[in-house]
């Protein structure tokens, strides 16, 4: 598996302040489940990480304008159309639009109760994981969160 890695000025994510540490993040396509990902490149500061998380998911979620992405009458993820031009996510990077967002640290985001666990388990976490699908290819961006 070849990785590639993306050079990103992710000047905001999720607190709308940019995170310490976060220019480099690491892109691979979607490992098989069960398979080790390699370890990320990117880091996000645990304390900005945490102020973000604290601010809750309605902050997150209107920064974004989103549509339900089908594949044969079935629900699959969440299309980025864009980023609000005011929102805390304006001038992120790493993500594009027509990205579909599928899960967050594993955790599907299919279902409103299933997002809401996805946010929830962020509050412990290490690493953050987001799985997209961007065009076809599935890929999986990573971010370590301490410091």
């Amino acid at each position: 598996m070849s990785l590639r890695v993306v050079s990103c000025a992710v000047a905001v994510w999720l607190s709308g302040a940019p995170l310490a540490g976060a220019q480099i993040i690491q892109v691979q396509p979607a490992q098989a489940p069960g398979a080790q990902a390699p370890s990320a490149g990117g880091r996000i500061s645990a304390k900005a990480f945490k102020a973000a998380i604290e601010q809750g998911p309605q902050r997150l979620v209107a920064s974004m304008e989103l549509e339900p992405h089908m594949v044969e009458g079935r629900f699959v993820g969440h299309t980025l159309v864009r980023f609000t031009p005011d929102g805390l996510l304006a001038s992120c990077q790493a993500f594009k639009a027509g990205d579909v967002f599928i899960s967050i640290n594993g955790e599907s985001l299919a279902r409103p109760a299933q997002f809401m666990q996805a946010w929830s388990s962020l509050k412990e976490a290490k690493l953050l994981k987001v799985e997209i699908l961007r065009g076809e290819t599935p890929m999986v961006l990573t971010w370590q969160i301490g410091g």
